[in-house]
């Protein structure tokens, strides 16, 4: 079952849509939506920047391969593992946190 909304006067079809993440009281989740097409995804990613005149806190970025975000990840955890003084190596594609593997 899809639903249909009206973006910049176009009808986009979205097949699904959830939030991900637990719920905390202080924090907003971030809504995962999954559309018919990749028109609808051009549509609505061309016109996201509009957005920020009605509120800086929403924003919309499109999906990125499971490749990109173990890279982005692989980045990420090292640099914030050794501010708390562990060491880490990345052997493989497999981080490895005082010699444990993590990631």
């Amino acid at each position: 079952m899809t639903a249909s909304g009206h973006v910049m006067g176009r009808t986009v079809d979205v097949v699904d849509m959830f939030r991900i993440g637990r719920f905390m009281a202080s924090k907003m989740r971030p809504v995962i939506v999954k559309l018919r097409t990749a028109w609808d995804q051009h549509i609505i990613l061309s016109n996201c920047k509009r957005l920020k005149d009605i509120d800086s806190r929403i924003f919309i970025v499109p999906d990125e391969s499971l490749e990109v975000r173990h890279k982005r990840v692989l980045q990420h955890i090292p640099s914030r593992a050794e501010s708390d003084g562990k060491l880490t190596v990345v052997v493989g594609g497999v981080l490895l946190l005082d010699d444990v593997p993590v990631f």
